[in-house]
């Protein structure tokens, strides 16, 4: 059951997450959450100066690369590079629909295509 308003999974009601929330969502420790940071992994929003803050989309690559680890007993650092493999993936996918939908509004405009 959902106790959680962060635990469904790529659906958050909220733009970004504090750390806390950011360690309970993705079942991370503070220290493994700092070493992220350190590695440059994750970056914290800009101009939030009490909290750390990041965006909540990095909710569900972190879960992702946590659980790949876990399955396949791999070292916590290995997070930080399923990380950036996952959100370049991310970006990838995000570039091919933006493409597809040029593509599909060029056909419309001009059936020669």
């Amino acid at each position: 059951m959902l106790t959680h308003p962060l635990d469904s999974p790529g659906v958050y009601p909220l733009e970004t997450v504090t750390f806390a929330d950011l360690c309970e969502a993705c079942s991370v420790s503070a220290d493994e959450l700092d070493e992220l940071i350190a590695y440059g992994a994750l970056v914290a929003q800009p101009g939030v100066e009490q909290a750390l803050v990041f965006d909540a989309h990095c909710i569900t690559p972190l879960r992702q690369a946590r659980q790949v680890c876990k399955d396949y007993d791999l070292e916590f650092f290995m997070v930080v590079i399923l990380l950036d493999l996952l959100q370049r993936n991310t970006a990838l996918e995000q570039q091919l629909a933006q493409s597809k939908r040029v593509v599909a509004a060029l056909r419309a405009e001009s059936p020669v295509w």
